[in-house]
């Protein structure tokens, strides 16, 4: 289910290019996972580094989530961490959902998940670009 962007958020979404996907492939793709992609206004106890003088940080909270109940660990690899492959996390709830909150500065962002050692790319990427291994990479513009 899509949480609609709250008051003030910047929306991440644009349309994606298409893919070449079986419709029997993608329903089966759409049925296994999900990932959604949210911008959401920053508070700040968010930002335990920022000024205290009320001056607004240039980090923009983004929520990833991930459903694959039978993931046994998800992380987000991509421009904003040296695309270390460890270095972000995502931390799974009881249903399988997956997620993690990043601070991204504004521009564009680039990122895969990698779900039990293999690469995969975003089934719900509203922006994608071809990467020199053959896949996509998801982008963010913030």
């Amino acid at each position: 289910m899509k949480n609609p962007p709250s008051s003030g958020a910047v929306s991440a979404r644009t349309k994606q290019p298409p893919r070449a996907r079986s419709a029997g492939v993608l329903s089966q793709l759409v049925k296994a996972t999900s990932t959604r992609l949210e911008v959401v206004p920053p508070r700040p106890s968010e930002f335990p580094g920022a000024p205290r003088t009320g001056v607004a940080t240039d980090l923009l909270p983004v929520r990833l989530g991930y459903f694959q109940p039978d993931a046994r660990a998800v992380f987000v690899v991509g421009s904003f961490n040296g695309w270390n492959l460890h270095a972000t996390p995502m931390t799974r709830d009881a249903l399988g959902d997956w997620s993690v909150e990043l601070a991204l500065p504004r521009g564009e962002h680039r990122y895969r998940l990698l779900v039990d050692g293999e690469w995969r790319d975003d089934p719900s990427a509203q922006l994608t670009a071809p990467n020199p291994y053959g896949g996509f990479d998801a982008l963010i513009i913030l």
